[in-house]
């Protein structure tokens, strides 16, 4: 199965790869809206992006299901500069 861009207005796309179990933020600015790669002292701002990861996988469950070892993040393609 080819990989499945899952994607959310006002956050950006996700990509799921069902085959390995991984889910990658499209750009790199998706990865720093969902703290994947990235770090954040704020408290507020990292709960945020806790409650998006946990919607993007809400969705590709839904959308996909789950492979056998769960879905994992992944940091964004170093090739992702947008």
């Amino acid at each position: 199965m080819p990989k499945t861009r899952i994607s959310m207005i006002g956050v950006g796309s996700v990509i799921a790869d069902i085959e390995l179990g991984t889910l990658s933020p499209e750009t790199l600015r998706v990865g720093q809206r969902l703290h994947i790669g990235f770090k954040c002292g704020d408290a507020k701002k990292n709960a945020k992006a806790l409650s998006l990861k946990h919607v993007f996988v809400a969705e590709v469950i839904r959308r996909l299901g789950t492979p056998e070892c769960g879905w994992h993040w992944i940091e964004p393609e170093p090739a992702a500069t947008k």
